[in-house]
């Protein structure tokens, strides 16, 4: 379950006012007898006046918890909502921090109870030169930085952020099959562009089971990025467990406070984000594909595997708030190991469905950028339907090329 954040044994402390005294502090409430924390040394001493200013702040709006955070924590572990607002978020993240959460120790970016993780301790472990972890932590820093900023100028909102949970209606063979709502027409873009361009759309998650995956731990990919660009989305890891097959979870009003180049190991903070720039109402969905091993790769052409494939796209897609265009690129490939051409089609399918365009951004994928447009313009302008694309990927798909073979059994 989710828990309320452990702030006495804070208070007693004190604010730290050295490396060593905050050190003190974080392992107490990690439950952890490691104090090699090289990460999070590397990270104070990247930010200047941390003990004179920063960490003063930090350390006032973890003490708010008691005043400003309900009482139990609400956990979201099925169909629902849950909000927060800013000065609520900026407690939690505060708590992160110094690993108040004392009943949820970080083990491999999950707790006992099954919860991701939520404490920053694993983010702080990274070794020397490790450059992806260090730049999550100047991005976290560009978020407390900005919210200190508006308390001090008075410029805080009870701006609120909504995670909800929704599970997919109706995604069983023969409602797939059935269905005869004609493909809409995708946009493919560029190679390069990213979705952190779009506004207005419903942006797709990468995630993993665990919504935030290695956030605030190891990972530095598309959905860790995203997580620590936006740091307010890592309140869904407080509140929820992992995703079933069928379910997908929302965001919506995270914003924006760093940016960054690179991406996995080649990450690295690039200052903070305009806030001024921020969309006014972002909306995200976290969907986790199926991870595929190297010895299981004729699974995922298998009916089970892109059913479920189909039924997660579903859960993130059907939802009746805007936006009504969707954002995403090459889910479920890259480390998760799935093939691209299949998985822009299980995509494609499903947003069709739900009637809504997808927007498809390659990023470095030539196979993409070059064949899924044709393809896709050869079906819509023959009328086919989702049910006739659902026919080939359920029941007459076989390993290799999928776009091939969808041309060859669709194009007549």
């Amino acid at each position: 379950m989710s828990s309320f954040p452990h702030t006495q044994h804070l208070e007693r402390a004190g604010c730290p006012r050295t490396f060593e005294q905050l050190l003190d502090v974080v392992v107490d409430g990690a439950g952890t007898d490691v104090r090699h924390f090289q990460g999070l040394l590397a990270a104070v001493r990247s930010r200047p006046s941390f003990f004179e200013d920063f960490l003063p702040f930090l350390y006032c709006i973890a003490l708010e918890a008691r005043d400003v955070l309900p009482s139990p924590m609400p956990a979201l572990s099925d169909e629902g909502e849950v909000s927060f607002d800013e000065r609520q978020c900026a407690s939690v993240l505060a708590n992160a921090f110094f690993c108040t959460f004392v009943d949820r120790v970080s083990e491999n970016c999950r707790c006992a109870d099954g919860y991701p993780s939520i404490n920053f301790d694993e983010l702080y472990e990274a070794p020397p030169g490790n450059t992806g972890e260090l730049a999550k932590m100047k991005m976290l820093f560009d978020y407390f930085d900005e919210i200190r900023r508006r308390r001090l100028s008075e410029e805080a909102s009870m701006r609120r952020i909504r995670f909800l949970r929704r599970r997919a209606k109706d995604s069983s063979l023969e409602d797939w099959l059935a269905c005869d709502t004609k493909l809409l027409a995708p946009r493919v873009y560029p190679l390069g562009r990213g979705l952190e361009e779009t506004t207005g759309m419903l942006r797709v998650d990468f995630a993993n089971r665990l919504v935030g995956g290695a956030a605030i731990a190891y990972g530095s990919v598309q959905e860790e990025i995203m997580f620590c660009e936006h740091p307010e989305m890592l309140v869904a890891r407080l509140i929820c467990p992992p995703m079933e097959p069928d379910e997908a979870i929302f965001i919506s009003g995270a914003q924006r406070f760093s940016t960054h180049t690179g991406y996995a190991r080649t990450l690295d903070h690039a200052g903070p984000f305009p806030p001024e720039n921020n969309e006014p109402d972002l909306w995200v969905v976290a969907i986790d594909a199926l991870p595929i091993r190297s010895d299981e790769v004729a699974l995922e052409f298998s009916r089970p595997f892109v059913l479920r494939e189909l039924t997660k796209a579903r859960a993130g897609f059907e939802f009746a708030e805007p936006p009504t265009d969707i954002a995403t690129g090459n889910w479920g490939c890259g480390a998760f190991g799935g093939d691209v051409r299949l998985k822009s089609l299980i995509q494609w399918l499903a947003a069709s469905r739900s009637g809504k365009q997808l927007h498809y951004f390659p990023f470095d994928s030539q196979v993409i950028a070059r064949e899924f447009a044709p393809l896709a313009t050869m079906l819509t302008e023959s009328g086919r339907t989702v049910g006739d694309l659902a026919q080939v990927l359920l029941c007459d798909l076989r390993p290799g090329n999928v776009y091939d073979f969808v041309r060859a059994r669709l194009s007549a």
